[in-house]
């Protein structure tokens, strides 16, 4: 496997407690993209536990309807070996959308792949982080009496 990321555990626990230490949203799947484990951060994103998602596939539960195929797609590149990190949006429990970061890479026993480890990140915080900044240049180049562009603005053009 060139260019691709391998994680390879003899002992079961040690999985398990990374599992649960990380800091991060973490889904456990099987060859077939169906989820055998998450950890508390994972229901804390997605606001689902582990008896609602058990066996379910990952798809099915957490990505919108136009972005499912694709999604399963990706994970048989994670399966062959190939690391993936997207940034994307995705479905919560309640049907909200949010913006994540995921990586995702084979999980690997005894020479053999097992299923896909996937790593999920919250960066909501960094689109609304982008509006913030673009409301204030556009204030700072907006008249508050007028609503015109003011000499900021016309600079910035030049």
């Amino acid at each position: 496997m060139q260019g691709g990321v391998t994680v390879e555990f003899d002992n079961v626990s040690v999985f398990e407690n990374i599992l649960k230490k990380s800091q991060n949203a973490v889904a456990i799947l099987d060859k077939e993209s169906r989820i055998v484990n998450i950890n508390d951060k994972f229901t804390e994103l997605f606001q689902f536990k582990i008896n609602e998602v058990k066996g379910k596939k990952i798809s099915e539960l957490i990505c919108t309807d136009e972005i499912e195929e694709r999604v399963e797609e990706n994970l048989n590149f994670d399966i062959e070996g190939v690391l993936i990190r997207q940034q994307i949006k995705r479905k919560r429990k309640d049907g909200k959308l949010i913006d994540i970061e995921f990586f995702a890479y084979p999980i690997i026993i005894n020479n053999k792949i097992m299923g896909a480890n996937v790593v999920y990140s919250d960066i909501s915080y960094m689109s609304d982080k982008k509006k913030m900044t673009e409301k204030i240049k556009q204030l700072s180049q907006k008249d508050k009496l007028t609503g015109l562009n003011n000499r900021y603005y016309f600079k910035e053009q030049l």
